[in-house]
């Protein structure tokens, strides 16, 4: 069976310069400090090319969550073998009132039903892949932060005439003015649930160190 070749969401994540006065500067560095980064991951695992570009995203509630921050970053894809891989995002925004709006609208439903449509679409992009359904589990998640939600998107799909399932986990979480947005992304089985748990727990307890600085 050929590789599927897995997407990174980083592009639509992703934000562009966020301006030059100070506020949005330091905001910006206690988003650079909260996200994944290799040294949480155990052995074996790498980190791939950071993506570049900021995209606009078909997810509405990003773009709303764009538009509002003071500072954000977007981590590197860390990948293990040829189907497993993670990364996050922080927002930070300039009050709580902003972050709880945002993570209101990154955390629904429908902005995890569209990120499983843009994995779903680029599968499906891919000679010798057909999409079959997308559908939304809700999973559990470990206390973190003030506010905190986790789902699991899989795309079924069929590559030379084989059945599977791409199986992506969401973990949001708000702690004061900023939230964390982390994928966990594999195919045929799940993301570790421990592994998972530890990776969220190191950025939102960053995150949360960092915004009490």
């Amino acid at each position: 069976m050929k590789t599927l070749i897995l997407t990174s969401l980083a592009a639509v994540l992703l934000l562009a310069g966020c301006g030059a006065d100070a506020p949005k500067k330091t905001d910006r560095a206690h988003a650079e400090s909260a996200v994944l980064r290799l040294a949480d991951f155990p052995s074996g695992w790498r980190a791939a090319e950071q993506a570049r570009t900021d995209i606009k995203s078909p997810c509405l509630a990003v773009e709303d969550a764009k538009r509002a921050v003071s500072g954000g970053a977007t981590s590197r894809t860390f990948r293990r073998g040829e189907s497993t891989q993670a990364e996050s995002s922080v927002y930070v925004f300039p009050d709580e009132a902003a972050a709880r709006t945002a993570f209101a609208g990154v955390s629904a439903d429908e902005t995890t039903s569209c990120f499983g449509a843009i994995l779903a679409k680029s599968i499906a992009s891919q000679p010798g892949v057909q999409f079959r359904k997308l559908r939304l589990e809700p999973i559990a998640q470990a206390e973190l932060g003030d506010e905190r939600a986790a789902r699991r998107v899989i795309v079924s799909a069929v590559i030379d005439e084989v059945d599977l399932e791409l199986i992506a986990d969401f973990v949001f979480v708000r702690s004061g003015r900023g939230v964390s947005i982390q994928s966990y992304v594999d195919v045929l089985q799940p993301f570790g649930d421990e592994l998972r748990d530890r990776l969220a727990r190191a950025t939102a307890e960053r995150l949360e160190a960092e915004l009490r600085v």
